[in-house]
């Protein structure tokens, strides 16, 4: 079996738990192929550096070591193999095991794991004649707003064609299942369970009482039209990474990606522990088995 790793160039991995990795999967008969990129960093380990993109090796399993940014740079870039997060992070909500847990490398090897899909988002901005879109579907969220110096902004959604609503609001973001865990659920939008397929609406701090969370069908196409704002500038960003400066005159388009991420899975995991386990209280958490 082929298995990728890769991780962001900035992270400071322990190159003690990196051996180690490596050398499990070695032990196990896999060919670990690193981009040519992180050449300096593995150097002197059993790996083989691809010579073109790590996608063009056609590795059956990608390894993200790191946290959660790692995981969703990697599920933006790598959208055809499934992929499965090794913390080296702290909280790391989306790995599906610790760099420790060289026991489930085995299965991982031999093909016995699980791959779920999970929908992402594009995003587009025509300004005239032009269209700029993302490069990248977005896996988490789309988000609207004034970036680091929040202002109010206003603007049109209409959904499919039909006028919505109007919003007068610091921004307003829009996430995947997947996303709904993050700056959504942060925002007060609710916590969907990644298995359901739809879109969730969630404006950032609205200046109205109705303006709430709305969850839409994964089909539908969102638009938003007479973008405009007074202060500093408006941007369209992609998970916290891919941004796009808006001009006065812009129409946004978000629908549902053609790609999907694939996540491959080892544990029988459930998302709600999970979800508990990572960010909740475990001490009176009901899923911990302690509640009488």
């Amino acid at each position: 079996m082929k298995i990728g790793i890769v991780q962001r160039k900035d992270n400071k991995l322990s190159p003690e738990k990196v051996s180690s990795l490596i050398a499990s999967l070695a032990s196990l008969g896999a060919d670990v192929i690193v981009p040519a990129a992180l050449r300096e960093f593995y150097a002197g380990y059993a790996v083989t550096f691809a010579d073109g993109a790590l996608d063009l090796a056609s590795p059956d399993v990608i390894f993200v070591l790191g946290g959660d940014g790692s995981f969703i740079s990697a599920a933006r870039n790598y959208s055809d193999i499934p992929i499965i997060g090794i913390n080296f992070g702290t909280l790391a909500y989306m790995a599906e095991l610790e760099y420790a847990e060289t026991e489930y490398f085995e299965k991982l090897v031999k093909g016995e794991y699980e791959v779920e899909e999970r929908m992402m988002l594009d995003a587009t901005v025509r300004r005239g004649e032009d269209v700029i879109s993302l490069t990248r579907p977005a896996f988490n969220d789309v988000v609207l707003s004034n970036g680091p110096l929040p202002h109010v902004i206003t603007f049109d959604m209409i959904l499919d064609g039909v006028a919505a609503q109007s919003y007068k609001s610091d921004g307003i973001i829009i996430a995947t299942p997947s996303g709904s865990t993050a700056y959504s659920m942060s925002a007060g939008g609710p916590v969907l369970d990644p298995s359901i397929e739809c879109i969730v609406a969630t404006p950032i701090c609205p200046h109205a009482i109705g303006q709430r969370p709305v969850v839409l069908s994964s089909s539908v196409e969102i638009r938003f039209e007479n973008v405009r704002w007074r202060k500093d500038n408006v941007y369209l960003s992609a998970d916290g990474d891919e941004v796009i400066e808006l001009c006065p005159g812009d129409i946004v388009t978000i629908r549902r990606s053609k790609k999907n991420a694939k996540l491959a899975h080892v544990k029988n995991s459930q998302f709600l522990r999970v979800l508990c386990e990572k960010m909740g209280d475990s001490k009176n958490n009901i899923l911990n088995g302690d509640a009488k």
